[in-house]
């Protein structure tokens, strides 16, 4: 087991872990979250024994693999050198071998005797390492982050900070350690990358301990959440999800409970200031007072550090909001979007995904007018608002104009001092850093900033590209809420698989230069592309555009013969699909119900119990999601 024992850890003053204990076993997943700056990535090193504690213990019972944000990496070699260097050992027999090959081969090659033997120790120990199988372990990994063939043999300083860093993560996957520590591993991971790292570490039979922002892959990955908050750790013996269900269930009681306790303390208080007026019960408002100070509090819980973000509405759009007619758009020769033909109505709340470089952001850059098409056309319809929110625009406050002056400039119309700073301060740029040049900014801060300007327009659509890259999960939160409640159109181009399912009503599937569109949540547009389900293409060129009503109709099938015999199948089907949705009404009544169980205080009074409720929760849960997909296939047919 890996232990953390009354770990502490002190910067100066500020206390980043206070007295923190838990262990991971083998074979356990492990999330680990909390606010920016609350000190996970020092938990990190605390337990991959990069830092030592000021206080407390760690113990190891086998080796540890660490990825850290920061890395380190050998850019002379090539991808496929870099990540075998994680068979360090195995790689030493194979020159062992060659030199013992070599040996015998020559006439005077001396103790042949001793050489054989030498030889077979070292096959045995080939073979006891997995040796003989490196190659096409590493070629799986490579593949499975998304490394062409071609790339895997590239050297490293050809390739981009992103594909740097899943070589590192190759490497460490690939070295086999007992523990894994992970920081934020699916940054620069695309959505394929991502589901391979999602299947490779649920089949891993070590202990790994996560940090990520990336609560999809939370959710796939772990089963159990650590806490950091306030230098303090709690354990939940659940997935993320369920962890956010128990945590606003434990502050709102915690909040009652210190509610009701400083009235009952004021109360209290009153009787005894009433008391000590008068001499002859002095005494006894002494005694009081003495028993009333000897109660410990219930501290309120405090809100963790985050933003503040609504965008306004700017007036009602035209129904039709935009249209795209077989537009074409390429780079330096090559093909990016291909005769991309689609309508987007009003109110629609629109993901965009694709693994990067499909055109994603060019697809929206488009949209926005500060790209042209190379042919097609795409129009903007009635009364159209539009502000867009640019992957890189945090690059673009680069320079020495302050954070408030930017946001000063973002409307046409006069804005008062204290808008702007308010405005700044509900992203957490008060004070210094709102007059501070932007070009000092951190990352995170300037796309908060970019955010914060967002807000400070007026608009009916909004185009968002990779939002919630530098925001931490309370942030990115905020971020959905601000979304779900805008009136307007939204179109998002995310991997945030989370924020998709929540707020997208339609996925748009960008790729090979082709935009598909598929109705319905992120979570229905996976299960169907996964099945192989056809989804509505882009028109050939030349043909008829359709309105965006129509994107899932289908033309009515002609009468024939078999006419008779298909609504005998069409009966029998709708009776299939009434009895899904009654078995789904039954299993959405038990999820309802284990639910409020898990919000009841005195049920995780017992672990065991606990967890047998929140496994039960999980296996309905998977029960629920395949009578959904059953449901889907049947109404496909039907």
């Amino acid at each position: 087991m890996l232990t953390l024992d009354q770990v502490t850890v002190l910067f100066g003053d500020s206390i980043i872990l206070d007295r923190v204990s838990f262990g991971v076993r083998r074979g356990e997943r492990v999330a680990l979250i909390g606010a920016n700056g609350a000190g996970k990535s020092t938990l990190l090193r605390v337990a991959g024994d990069l830092l030592d504690p000021t206080t407390g213990a760690v113990r190891r019972d086998g080796t540890i693999g660490y990825l850290e944000q920061s890395l380190t990496i050998d850019i002379s070699a090539t991808a496929w050198e870099q990540a075998g260097a994680a068979f360090q050992r195995v790689m030493e027999i194979e020159r062992e071998l060659e030199q013992v090959a070599a040996h015998l081969a020559r006439e005077d090659s001396g103790d042949r005797e001793a050489l054989l033997r030498h030889q077979g120790a070292l096959h045995s120990e080939m073979e006891r390492l997995d040796g003989y199988t490196i190659e096409a372990r590493i070629a799986e990994t490579l593949a499975g982050l998304g490394f062409t063939s071609e790339a895997m043999h590239q050297p490293i300083s050809t390739l981009s900070g992103g594909w740097r860093a899943r070589v590192a993560l190759a490497q460490l996957l690939l070295r086999g350690a007992d523990y894994l520590l992970l920081d934020e591993p699916t940054n620069h991971l695309d959505d394929a990358a991502t589901e391979w790292l999602e299947e490779y570490l649920r089949a891993w039979p070590a202990g790994v301990l996560v940090v990520s922002h990336d609560r999809f892959f939370l959710d796939r990955v772990t089963t159990r959440t650590l806490e950091l908050r306030q230098g303090e750790v709690t354990d939940f013996p659940m997935r993320y999800s369920q962890y956010v269900v128990e945590r606003r269930a434990r502050d709102d009681r915690q909040r009652l409970s210190a509610q009701r306790q400083a009235r009952d303390i004021a109360r209290q208080q009153a009787s005894i200031d009433r008391f000590r007026a008068k001499p002859s019960r002095a005494s006894l408002a002494h005694s009081q007072q003495k028993r009333l100070d000897r109660i410990e509090r219930i501290a309120t819980p405090l809100a963790e550090r985050s933003i503040s973000l609504a965008f306004p509405l700017s007036r009602l759009s035209g129904q039709q909001v935009l249209v795209l007619d077989r537009v074409d758009k390429g780079f330096d020769g090559r093909s990016v979007l291909r005769n991309v033909s689609l309508e987007i109505a009003r109110g629609e709340r629109v993901g965009i995904v694709g693994p990067n470089g499909a055109g994603k952001s060019t697809m929206l850059r488009l949209i926005a007018g500060s790209e042209r098409p190379d042919r097609g056309t795409i129009t903007h319809g009635h009364a159209i608002d539009l502000a867009h929110y640019e992957q890189l625009a945090s690059d673009a406050f680069a320079g020495e104009t302050s954070a408030y002056s930017i946001l000063l400039g973002t409307r046409a119309d006069r804005v008062s001092e204290t808008e702007a700073r308010g405005a700044l301060g509900a992203v957490g740029l008060s004070g210094d850093a709102a007059l501070q040049s932007a070009g000092r900014l951190s990352g995170g801060e300037r796309s908060r900033l970019a955010l914060a300007r967002l807000g400070f327009q007026s608009a009916n659509v909004i185009l968002l590209d990779e939002p919630t890259n530098h925001l931490d999960i309370p942030s990115r939160e905020i971020l959905e809420e601000a979304i779900l409640a805008f009136e307007g159109t939204v179109l998002i181009a995310s991997h945030d698989r989370y924020l998709l399912e929540r707020v997208a009503t339609r996925i748009l599937a960008v790729g090979d230069g082709a935009v598909r569109s598929f109705p319905g949540t992120y979570a229905r547009y996976r299960d169907r592309a996964a099945r192989g389900i056809p989804v509505v293409p882009a028109p050939e060129r030349g043909a008829p555009r359709v309105a965006s009503d129509a994107l899932t109709a289908m033309p009515a099938p002609p009468v024939d013969s078999a006419a008779p015999v298909k609504a005998g199948k069409d009966r029998a089907d709708h009776a299939r699909l009434r009895r899904i949705e009654t078995r789904l009404e039954s299993l959405q009544a038990e999820r309802e119900e284990l639910e409020q169980r898990l919000l009841d205080p005195d049920l995780w009074k017992d672990v065991g119990g606990a967890r047998l409720v929140v496994e039960r929760l999980a296996a309905v849960q998977g029960a629920i999601d395949g009578a959904k997909r059953d449901w889907d296939a049947i109404a496909d047919r039907a």
